[in-house]
Formats: structure tokens, C-alpha cells, sequence
């Protein structure tokens, strides 16, 4: 499964979110579903085969974190569809500036 395919589920795209204010363990990422414990750890599976995810085992316990290249896939492909150029518009543009770059064609191309 590749970054994109991984986005395609809510559920997924909700534990992104939540980890993208930190490290959690698996327990407290499920108890923000209403569903069990399995079906969480599952798509955590997912997210972590996708590289999205990284998994750190302490004791008995499973903490997640976000890979901090895990989503450049997504965010290069949307800066380079999205995003209108002009070298002014580089610096208020929300985009990392390790991935972009402007071209004669006048749009920025993302580059990994």
C-alpha cells in the first residue's frame, strides 16, 4: 500500500491527525473510535507498511509517531498540481520549502 492508497480510509486519515500532535500509545488512539481495539491496530498495520507510521515497542505497549517523511508522496503530487507560482507566492504558500522548487514554466514542481 502506497501513501495514497493509505489516505483512502477515514479511519486513517483520523489517526494521522492524532498523531500529528505526538506520539500515542495504541490504547489511547482507540479510544477515540467506536470501534475495537483490533480493527484500530489494523489500520495502524496499514499506515505503518505505507511508511506513514512508525511503531516503538515499551514493555507490553505499542507507541505510534508519524514518519516525518511519510506524507512528502502526498505533498509533492499536491504542490505540484495546487500550488500557483510565482516566487512571491513560494514564501506565503504553506508548503515545506524542502519541496518545492520553481520552474520556467511557471509552476512549482515538488521534488523529492
Amino acid at each position: 500500500m502506497d501513501a495514497f492508497e493509505a489516505i483512502g480510509e477515514p479511519t486513517r486519515r483520523i489517526l494521522i491527525e492524532l498523531l500529528s500532535e505526538g506520539e500515542r500509545s495504541a490504547g489511547e488512539l482507540v479510544s477515540h473510535f467506536d470501534i475495537s481495539f483490533s480493527a484500530v491496530s489494523q489500520q495502524l498495520r496499514l499506515l505503518s507498511e505505507a511508511g506513514i507510521v512508525t511503531v516503538r515497542r515499551q514493555g507490553r505497549q505499542r507507541f505510534y509517531r508519524l514518519e516525518p517523511d511519510g506524507l512528502d508522496p502526498l505533498a509533492a503530487w499536491t504542490v505540484k498540481w495546487i500550488v500557483p507560482v510565482c516566487p512571491e507566492s513560494i514564501m506565503s504558500a504553506s508548503v515545506p520549502a524542502k519541496l518545492v522548487s520553481v520552474h520556467c514554466d511557471g509552476f512549482v514542481q515538488a521534488i523529492c
